[in-house]
């Protein structure tokens, strides 16, 4: 039972690993102008700043921080607990309470990658099945807005 949570384990975390780090594998990677890991850097994280802001700007801008948000969570937040769990099972001893602990932080931290790199595939191929591929909402991950295009602007 040991060996089989350890290769479980494993196996979550390997092909996590690979889904971000192969971008010709995985439409969790295939970003075309924010790549991950994405500090809200370059670009900032919000795309205007001031008056002159307009709906493009506000989906860009949540783009981003959707971009941001799974970079602290599969480069920050990750590690920090799985880094936690071993440690709570390297001084566990004799106590089984402790054992379990790291056990359950370092397997939720597993289906928690997991979770986050399948919502973004799943959103992604739901937007790229059920919309025209000559749009420009072919792929949220690709979106690119005409402010000219939209409602209200001057044609």
């Amino acid at each position: 039972m040991r060996y089989l949570f350890s290769a479980v384990v494993a196996g979550i975390l390997l092909s996590s690993a690979a889904m971000v780090i192969l971008p010709n594998v995985s439409y969790a990677a295939n970003i075309v102008n924010i790549n991950l890991p994405y500090w809200g850097t370059s670009p900032p994280l919000l795309s205007c700043t001031g008056l002159g802001c307009d709906l493009c700007d506000i989906i860009e801008t949540f783009k981003r921080f959707i971009y941001f948000g799974m970079t602290l969570a599969l480069f920050a937040i990750a590690p920090m607990i799985v880094v936690y769990g071993g440690i709570m099972i390297m001084t566990a001893g004799g106590s089984s309470s402790r054992l379990e602990t790291g056990k359950k932080a370092i397997f939720g931290t597993a289906i928690g990658i997991a979770l986050v790199l399948g919502a973004y595939l799943i959103v992604d191929t739901v937007i790229k099945t059920l919309v025209d591929p000559a749009s420009p909402l072919a792929s949220w991950s690709s979106f690119t807005c005409d402010p000219s295009k939209l409602p209200g602007a001057p044609q």
